[in-house]
């Protein structure tokens, strides 16, 4: 059996209307919780006699790489994983990310990922409108 643990550490800066996820609120999570969830998990893992054949943990499942420590995340989660994770699996980047960090999309590539989903609005009211958070156009 396989499992896959996913905590929302940082959220999201949007609303968007069209995400089926939900709009919970922000918070931050300590990479040290971070590493004890995975514990906790993993004392029912197969080598413990338990459930699970495969165990991978991921720090996000809204908003991707929202957190400034975004590589420091993923590679915490790579080490706590059972078996190696594929970023390039994943079409979802963080696109409040991609107009912020020019490092970003770089690091992406070196993690697999050669094509990402993102959503544009258009005009400022749309844009607006859609993401759920006034001044989303200008930010």
């Amino acid at each position: 059996m396989k499992a896959a643990v996913t905590l929302d550490m940082f959220g999201c800066p949007n609303r968007c209307r069209h995400c089926w996820l939900g709009h919970a609120k922000n918070a931050h999570m300590p990479l040290a919780d971070f590493v004890w969830v995975a514990e906790q998990f993993k004392k029912y893992g197969r080598n413990n006699n338990h459930f699970f054949d495969e165990l991978t943990f991921f720090s996000w499942y809204r908003e991707p790489d929202f957190s400034d420590d975004y590589k420091e995340l993923w590679d915490t989660g790579q080490n706590l994983s059972t078996v190696e994770l594929h970023r390039g699996e994943f079409e979802l980047a963080s696109v409040w990310r991609l107009a912020r960090d020019k490092d970003y999309a770089p690091w992406l590539e070196t993690q697999g990922v050669s094509c990402v989903q993102i959503s544009l609005f258009g005009t400022e009211r749309n844009t607006d409108y859609f993401t759920g958070r006034k001044g989303a156009f200008k930010a």
